[in-house]
């Protein structure tokens, strides 16, 4: 079969299944080490024989790291992470635009698996431009005295493993670019891992 016919007969997937995907991996649990029964040997023999144990993600062993978290004066962090932020300087030079904003995202509206989605691929896309700082608007979410699930949640979202291959600092923004309901981000480059 020709690589263009190839290509045309799989699905691209679509954006809900991407989302969708996401959440499956964020969610899922494996039941302890009982075998699968898609792993018996009449299975193991079919066009999937190349899957091998290694490439398969566990959520004990991938996001222990997040089941131990601490509350600090920040927010939640990991303790066995470093989590960088900003010092005052920098902090200063980014709200005078003496280090420049390249790239802003807006997760207002967002439903939280939208927003982690977009979150993740607008990080990566920033990294992959070379972009040094950007800004992620979460929204203050003080409605009817209570906190905004997304103000919550990103600053934790950003102290995972699979957020700080992306970022290498971050830091509340301040009141002129969203206050509370925005965050400064400093992104590793792409070459450097810094």
């Amino acid at each position: 079969m020709a690589r263009g016919q190839e290509e045309e007969g799989h699905k691209l997937l679509v954006l809900e299944d991407s989302l969708l995907w996401e959440k499956v991996c964020r969610t899922t649990i494996p039941l302890h080490d009982r075998s699968s029964p898609f792993m018996r040997e009449d299975i193991q023999n079919t066009k999937h024989k190349k899957l091998q144990e290694e490439h398969v993600l566990s959520f004990s062993q991938q996001n222990q790291k997040q089941l131990t978290m601490v509350k600090n004066s920040r927010g939640m962090i990991e303790q066995t992470e470093k989590i960088y932020f900003f010092d005052r300087a920098t902090h200063r030079k980014i709200a005078k635009g003496h280090y420049p904003i390249e790239a802003c995202i807006d997760l207002h509206g967002f439903i939280q698996d939208e927003a982690y989605f977009f979150l993740k691929k607008f990080l990566q896309s920033s990294q992959q431009r070379g972009l040094r700082y950007v800004l992620v608007i979460t929204g203050k979410g003080q409605s009817h005295g209570s906190n905004g699930v997304l103000c919550q949640y990103v600053p934790y979202w950003l102290s995972t493993p699979i957020f700080r291959y992306y970022i290498h600092a971050f830091e509340k923004a301040s009141r002129q670019h969203g206050g509370n309901g925005a965050l400064y981000i400093r992104l590793r480059s792409l070459h450097k891992g810094k």
